[in-house]
C-alpha cells in the first residue's frame, strides 16, 4: 500500500538546477519542501518553493529525501552523505530516492537499514558498486554476491540501471554541449559548461 505525498515534508538535499527541478515537481504534489545546501539559493527562498534547513533538521523531518547534491571527496565532502548515522536520524517511514552519485549513499549501512525495515521505500538510479553492472547485459547470470543482487532482495526497492539521463532529449542536449565545448576549446573562447580539471 501506498502514501499520499500531499501534506507531507519532502527534503531535497542539493538545490541546484535539477534539485530545484526536483523541488517544484513536489510542491505541486502539495508537499512542503525543506532544503539542505552548501550553497543556499536564496531565490528559491523568496519564491516560497522551499525553506532550508541543516541536515539533521531535513534528515528528522522529510518524508521523502531526494538527493541531488554533487558527489565531493574528503572531509567536509558529500561522500557517504547519508551513512549509518545519518540513516538513524531519518523516519521509520521515510521514502529516499538517489538520483544523483551512488557514492553519497552507503550501499553497506543501506542494506542493513533496509533489513531491519526502515524504509516506506527506496528508489536508487545509481548506487555505490554499480560500476561492473551499468551497461553490462546480465539478464542471463545469476548474481550471486555483488551489491547489484543483494540490493534487489528488498520488496522496498526500486534499483534502475543508471537511466535517469536516458532520453533522446538528454542525449542530444549532452551531444550539443560537447561539442560547443570542444569549439570554444579549439577557439580559445570560454569554455562555458565544461568541466574543467586542473592539472
Amino acid at each position: 500500500m501506498g502514501v499520499d505525498l500531499h501534506n507531507k515534508i519532502c527534503g531535497v538535499m542539493g538545490t541546484g538546477k535539477i534539485g530545484e527541478c526536483f523541488a517544484r515537481i513536489a510542491k505541486g504534489y502539495g508537499m512542503r519542501v525543506i532544503g539542505w545546501d552548501a550553497y543556499p539559493n536564496s531565490k528559491l527562498v523568496e519564491e516560497g518553493l522551499l525553506t532550508y534547513v541543516d541536515k539533521d533538521e531535513l534528515l528528522q523531518k522529510a518524508d521523502l529525501i531526494s538527493l541531488h547534491a554533487p558527489l565531493i571527496m574528503g572531509e567536509g565532502g558529500t561522500y557517504h552523505l547519508i551513512d549509518e548515522e545519518a540513516i538513524n536520524k531519518m523516519k521509520d517511514s521515510v521514502m529516499l530516492v538517489n538520483t544523483a552519485r551512488g557514492p553519497l549513499i552507503d550501499s553497506d549501512a543501506l542494506i542493513r537499514a533496509l533489513k531491519k525495515g526502515k524504509f516506506q521505500a527506496v528508489a536508487l538510479d545509481v548506487y555505490e558498486g554499480e560500476d561492473e553492472n551499468v551497461y553490462t547485459d546480465r539478464s542471463d547470470e545469476a548474481l550471486s554476491s555483488s551489491i547489484t543482487a543483494r540490493l534487489q532482495i528488498f520488496p522496498q526497492l526500486v534499483l534502475t540501471s543508471h537511466q535517469a539521463f536516458f532520453t533522446r532529449e538528454a542525449m542530444q542536449a549532452i551531444a550539443v554541449t560537447t561539442m560547443e565545448n570542444a569549439r570554444n576549446f579549439n577557439e580559445g573562447n570560454d569554455l562555458g559548461n565544461a568541466e574543467v580539471k586542473a592539472k
